[in-house]
């Protein structure tokens, strides 16, 4: 027997083995081996907090839809394929069969990772990115049994995919679009590698997007979690860090509130007699020599009171101010599904960021660190923390402004000090 002879006779056994391999294919579409994914049947189970994990699941999920969908119309085609054409005229290879068979598990295998985690604590961050990966790699692999209609239909679809990617460059984009231009009127042979060739890069970029979004926001939950600590410990600390005696000099305007009376009968009650509480409130000062050392630790304990108090109201007045920013930012402007949580949490930022701010300044004003504010009265106070809290720029800019007068000062005397010591010129 000739070579020739023998190659045949080794191609026609391998064909007929792919018929009988695709004919057990016909098992693969049977409503057994795909039954519906149990995140459908379990909603309620599913938890009412919107997070990014949360979106990022569904999106997968809604993903292993679509390609189960159109994995099972491909090998519908094939098994058609294969029940109306002659064995010899079959274009179904062993090449096709076993991406058909290995695609099969590769979504099997990303439902299951997409089922676990269906309770109180939502699915695991390790399990989306492994289904995501899982599903990748089922798109790439039925990019390799595209058949010549439906390879041609999919050129538009990646280049819209190009185009949407971000972490791309354009001059990337331009090539692979010119790729897939020339492709046009090529056959599923020729057309197959250059469209896989982009799935992957495409499936890369958005892996490391959704991978940079996810350590985003892992940032910023820590940098949430460290702002309320440090934010109740400034409060804390708060009446040991600023200036009392700056609330001396205040005049009285008649204007105590309720709130200074209360303290004041809380004073007297406990013999205290009429007790100038000068820490934080313009109330008259009349009978401080009553005070004696046994009760020191009472008055102590009313000066912590009313300044945890001021503290409060400063933050509250800080925050609001974050809060109006944060509004004005989010009125006029848009999210998408991946950048939620990464903007619920900026605003969570901004009123931990309003509350620093507006002790922080209130601090500041105490201790005559932030020239051209005079103080007359409580009010410049509350202003200036809920400046600092609606503008960021305008607190830093609080803070620079001393910074640059040293700098200045500094540099006007270095100067005069170089003149000075410059020797005079011949004549």
């Amino acid at each position: 027997m000739s070579l020739e002879a023998k190659d045949e006779k080794n191609s026609d056994v391998a064909t007929e083995n792919d018929v009988s391999k695709l004919k057990d294919l016909k098992s693969l579409i049977l409503p057994k081996n795909w039954k519906v994914p149990n995140w459908l049947e379990r909603q309620s189970e599913i938890g009412h907090d919107t997070n990014y994990k949360d979106y990022l699941a569904t999106q997968l999920r809604a993903r292993y839809m679509e390609t189960e969908t159109n994995f099972i119309n491909i090998l519908s085609y094939y098994i058609v394929h294969n029940d109306q054409i002659e064995i010899e005229e079959q274009k179904i290879t062993s090449n096709h069969i076993y991406h058909l068979n290995h695609i099969y598990h590769l979504l099997q295998s990303a439902k299951i990772a997409l089922e676990k985690g269906l309770g109180r604590d939502g699915i695991n961050r390790h399990n989306l990115f492994l289904a995501m990966n899982l599903l990748d790699l089922a798109d790439e692999s039925i990019i390799l049994i595209y058949y010549d209609e439906i390879a041609k239909a999919k050129i538009p679809n990646f280049i819209a995919q190009i185009e949407s990617l971000k972490n791309l460059d354009d001059q990337h984009k331009r090539i692979y679009k010119e790729k897939l231009e020339n492709i046009r009127e090529e056959t599923a042979l020729k057309i197959r590698p250059i469209l896989f060739e982009i799935a992957t890069i495409c499936n890369k970029r958005n892996w490391e997007e959704t991978i940079n979004i996810g350590l985003q926001i892992e940032r910023l939950r820590h940098y949430e979690e460290w702002g309320i600590y440090l934010l109740v410990s400034l409060f804390l600390i708060f009446p040991f860090i600023i200036n009392i005696n700056i609330f001396n000099n205040l005049p009285n305007e008649g204007n105590s509130t309720t709130l200074y009376n209360t303290i004041i009968n809380f004073a007297e009650n406990n013999g205290l007699g009429n007790l100038n509480l000068v820490v934080f409130f313009p109330i008259d000062l009349t009978d401080l020599a009553k005070l004696t050392l046994e009760k020191f630790h009472i008055r102590f304990l009313l000066q912590l009171k009313v300044a945890w108090i001021a503290a409060l109201a400063i933050a509250l007045i800080g925050a609001t101010g974050g809060y109006l920013s944060g509004l004005f930012q989010t009125r006029g402007s848009r999210i998408n599904l991946a950048f939620y949580e990464e903007s619920v949490i900026l605003s969570k930022l901004r009123l931990i960021f309003g509350g620093f701010a507006g002790l922080m300044s209130f601090a500041f004003l105490s201790w005559s660190l932030l020239p051209g504010i005079s103080i007359t009265s409580f009010g410049p106070f509350v202003l200036t923390a809920f400046l600092s809290g609606l503008s960021e720029r305008y607190f830093l800019k609080l803070i620079k402004i001393e910074l640059e007068k040293n700098q200045g000062a500094k540099s006007e005397t270095a100067k005069s000090s170089g003149e000075s010591s410059a020797p005079p010129h011949e004549s």
